[in-house]
């Protein structure tokens, strides 16, 4: 039997970056920040909840957000890995 666990977690006290990214899955964030970056308007919440029941990122969230991505390139985090 092999054990299969997500290595991609967020610290939960890291408590601004964990609200922002916990609700989301990998593919689903990219989305989210490649939808802020093409679309910075209004236009990207309408584009954010037509794609997902999410709510859109606000900018402390996007920048959370990037933050996160570059922090762990290869979806694997200290916390996840715990």
């Amino acid at each position: 039997r092999i054990r299969l666990l997500h290595g991609w977690l967020v610290d939960p006290q890291l408590q601004e970056t964990h609200d922002a990214v916990a609700r989301f899955g990998f593919n689903q964030l990219m989305d989210a920040l490649i939808i802020d970056a093409t679309e910075p308007t209004e236009n990207a919440t309408t584009a954010t909840r037509a794609h997902d029941s999410h709510p859109p990122l606000g900018p402390l969230q996007v920048e959370l957000a990037r933050s996160f991505i570059e922090d762990s390139p290869s979806q694997l985090t200290p916390h996840g890995l715990s």
